[in-house]
């Protein structure tokens, strides 16, 4: 019976640490990203100039390659108080609205 709560013990603590493992690699992954989206101008107000359309090209690419990854590794959309929040889907809403703004703005 020892046995048996111990080797139950050390796969709760081996899926505790995977769990862990794969939110620090989430995390790192999407810290690049997180950073040059926060440097994007506020392109809500009037027309944003070419400096501003070309930056925002670079992110959404960025952020194309970084969704691949993140689905790939079924990275969660965030983290909140170590909590899973979303996905792939959200991703693939945040990159589509990044494509609309530039297409309404940057055109």
């Amino acid at each position: 019976m020892r046995l048996i709560l111990a080797a139950l013990f050390t796969m709760t603590a081996g899926l505790s640490v995977a769990h862990a493992a794969a939110q620090q690699q989430c995390e790192t992954l999407a810290k690049p990203v997180e950073t040059k989206i926060a440097s994007l101008p506020d392109m809500k107000e009037g027309k944003p100039s070419a400096q501003d359309c070309a930056r925002a090209s670079e992110v959404i690419k960025l952020y194309t390659s970084y969704k691949s990854q993140a689905d790939g590794m079924n990275c969660p959309f965030a983290y909140v108080g170590g909590q899973k929040i979303g996905g792939a889907t959200e991703r693939a809403e945040l990159l589509d609205d990044m494509k609309q703004a530039h297409r309404e703005k940057c055109r």
